[in-house]
């Protein structure tokens, strides 16, 4: 229902990423439903994983509440999203381009984990955060994955419309910096920023050109 609130959902693009967060996402999935029935999630599979993918669901049948899409689909999802779950990467400042409150995830193994940390320690793992160098997208790493964490911050912006406008704000502020060439445009009037959901195919069409 286009009046429903509305979590986009987006594993990666690798097969890693997919097999760490899965479970999670499942979890947190049937958190958000259990707390919020009217709640509906919708997924554009990246192309490499999109068998992974329904392979997935077809074992956790909670990944099965999730409207999975083909990655031609994104824009959709994007446009359609009041707040997104997403694995850390490209994806994460897509969703900030066009204003969508996202929260980001990210799972290393342990090994690899243990030596990332020791050689290099980011304050954030989200571009646009890293780049405002404050944490304009929650983020949580390795046992903070889990499906309590993630309902309890996805549940918090679905009740909150105003925590969700200033947060869509803030990522529209933060990506007009970052793009300069955007920012003219929306004060030349070819692009004003608004709801996300009704900005976010013109956002990411001029990010994808840019």
């Amino acid at each position: 229902p286009i009046d429903a609130p509305i979590v986009g959902v987006f594993f990666g693009s690798r097969l890693s990423e997919l097999r760490s967060l899965a479970t999670p996402f499942a979890d947190t999935v049937e958190r958000v439903k259990q707390a919020r029935p009217d709640v509906h999630f919708l997924a554009s599979m990246a192309a490499s994983i999109d068998e992974d993918i329904l392979a997935a669901a077809g074992e956790d049948l909670r990944l099965q509440e999730i409207i999975l899409l083909p990655e031609t689909r994104k824009l959709d999802v994007f446009a359609a999203s009041d707040v997104a779950l997403a694995c850390s990467g490209t994806i994460t400042t897509q969703l900030a381009r066009v204003g969508v409150p996202t929260i980001v995830a990210y799972k290393l193994s342990a090994l690899t984990y243990f030596f990332a940390s020791r050689m290099f320690r980011p304050p954030h793992i989200s571009i646009v955060s890293i780049a405002a160098n404050q944490e304009l997208m929650p983020e949580f790493m390795q046992k903070d994955v889990n499906g309590t964490t993630l309902s309890y911050a996805l549940l918090e912006r679905l009740e909150s419309e105003s925590l969700r406008a200033a947060e869509s704000e803030a990522l529209l502020k933060q990506t007009r910096k970052m793009s300069p060439d955007l920012a003219d445009k929306e004060k030349s009037g070819h692009g004003k920023s608004g709801k996300a959901s009704r900005q976010a195919a013109l956002k990411l069409l001029e990010f994808i050109s840019a």
